[in-house]
């Protein structure tokens, strides 16, 4: 507006100087302002006469909207790959009014787990007033996952020691978890346990899971490793004796002399546990070194067993029939003793005495026929000629047939059976043979042949010895087999959710355990 300025008096008959205005002025205006605009024309005697005034005053908004109550950063704990946060919204105002408003996200929307390191999904909210003025509100949410991840382990399991070795190499396929996966929806490490060799025994393995946050999770399973591999001779006894002594008209009194046969095994041979004994009656009598023992019915030959045991438990033993090298009888009427002895290498002996000595020899023969017989039932089958009928079967990665191990039948135990066919039975059994270790029995699978047709029992001694060709963690493995008496029986690894057919067909798995399996099939 024009100014003015007056004197001390005040008078208004004084003159008033003039001010100039211009045409046009912009004012700013507060929001609660209130502007009065007077124009005041003062004439002077040399003005022209007065006109209209054609000056205009015009106001301009430069206040942008505001946001009363904007949030604050938001923080939410994430409950899956997408997390749904709520607020309390924002109210936009302005000195002449909010024309629009919009915000980049709203109270309810979906937001994804915020990475280490970052502040979060910035949230905008903007207002426009008539002059075009925006006015913004702005905040953060972050969304933090603090859920371990899940993990589930292997379910317990039994390895066998590598062929010749003492340890079982840990391999990858052993520690792959049934399950491992993140609320999130996000990726999971998994941290194995170190793929080293492991000794026989019970052994309990961790895996570690880590996800895109850094949560953490652990289970444990455990693995045991046993050794199925007894000792293996490399010669029986080179020397073994047997002689006896018997004054006229007593019993016979041998006595044993032997030399230490030559043996392998892939763990350490237990040096207490080498025996002798004489097979030739039953039941079996023991005959160590320089021992004896009294027989009423002396054989021409002896048949002699040395057993050796590993320190797993596990023996094995090589039979020799020994030809009895001396003799020594009495010659004396008033029972002094005398001795005889003939050669060494000599294939029969004299035995002096007041019996009939076809009488004896009768005896003998008998005695023969019934041990032929009895040996002939409990004998183990010989793979050897099994191997021979089959055409094309694939040997073992050493390179040669294995040959299937012969398991004692009193260290199986039937628990409970799985299905039963004209010829056979599937049962659900367990394996002690290393109980003397403080090893426990486990969980095994057998099948029973019920028939005795020899066609059935061949072609399971067929699959039998197939089977022991396979040593790989995907396939059923083969333990060993009871072929002395009846029923022949096969031991097999015992698989807790039976064929893969049947489980798929019976189950439904997600796609990731699908492709694993597959790949494990592929493998």
């Amino acid at each position: 507006s024009s100014g003015s300025s007056s004197g001390s008096g005040g008078s208004q008959g004084r003159r008033r100087r003039s001010a100039s205005v211009t045409n046009s002025t912009t004012l700013a205006a507060l929001p609660t302002s209130q502007l009065l605009v007077n124009f005041v024309h003062v004439q002077s005697p040399d003005d022209p006469p007065p006109s209209l005034l054609g000056d205009q005053v015009a106001v301009r908004d430069v206040f942008p909207p505001t946001w009363r109550d904007c949030p604050q950063n938001q923080s939410q704990t994430a409950v899956a790959s997408l997390t749904p946060v709520l607020w309390v919204p924002p109210t936009p105002e302005d000195n002449r009014g909010v024309v629009s408003w919009q915000g980049s996200q709203l109270p309810g929307s979906l937001f994804p787990v915020t990475p280490a390191g970052s502040p979060g999904t910035l949230v905008r909210y903007n207002a426009t007033d008539a002059a075009g003025l925006v006015g913004h509100c702005e905040f953060y949410v972050r969304v933090v996952d603090t859920t371990p991840p899940q993990l589930q382990c292997p379910a317990a399991q039994t390895r066998i020691m590598d062929p010749n070795q003492a340890t079982y190499m840990l391999r990858s396929q052993d520690v792959v978890p049934r399950n491992a996966s993140d609320n999130t929806g996000g990726a999971v490490a998994v941290q194995p346990p170190s793929l080293s060799a492991l000794a026989g025994g019970l052994h309990t393995l961790v895996l570690e899971a880590t996800d895109v946050a850094g949560n953490q999770a652990n289970c444990s399973f455990t693995l045991l490793v046993v050794d199925l591999q007894p000792p293996t001779f490399t010669s029986c006894p080179a020397q073994a004796e047997v002689f006896f002594t018997a004054p006229l008209g007593q019993d016979a009194v041998f006595h044993y002399n032997w030399t230490m046969p030559t043996f392998t095994d892939n763990v350490a041979i237990d040096p207490l546990r080498t025996e002798l004994w004489d097979d030739t009656e039953s039941p079996s009598r023991p005959a160590t070194v320089n021992s004896s023992v009294v027989l009423t019915a002396p054989l021409l030959q002896r048949s002699l067993r040395v057993v050796v045991f590993d320190t797993s438990g596990l023996s094995s033993s090589c039979a020799k029939a020994v030809t009895i090298s001396s003799t020594f009888v009495s010659s004396t009427s008033d029972g002094a003793g005398t001795a005889a002895a003939s050669s060494s290498s000599s294939n029969s002996f004299i035995l002096y005495g007041a019996g009939g000595g076809g009488a004896l020899l009768l005896a003998i023969i008998v005695v023969l026929l019934v041990r032929a017989r009895r040996a002939k039932r409990v004998k183990a089958a010989n793979f050897s000629e099994i191997f021979d009928t089959l055409d094309g079967i694939p040997a073992s990665e050493s390179g040669c047939l294995m040959t299937p191990r012969e398991i004692k039948r009193e260290h199986v135990r039937i628990v409970s059976n799985l299905g039963k066919g004209n010829f056979g039975s599937v049962d659900k059994a367990m394996l002690n043979e290393h109980r003397a270790l403080g090893i426990p029995e486990y969980l095994v699978a057998v099948k029973q042949l019920l028939s005795k047709g020899t066609f059935d029992r061949m072609a399971l001694l067929e699959e039998a010895a197939i089977m022991a060709q396979f040593d790989h963690p995907h396939c059923v493995r083969l333990i060993g087999v009871v072929t002395k008496g009846d029923p022949l029986i096969i031991v097999l690894e015992y698989c807790e959710f039976g064929a893969l057919d049947s489980y798929l067909k019976k189950n439904d798995i997600g796609e990731e355990r699908k492709v694993l399996i597959a790949g494990d099939c592929a493998e």
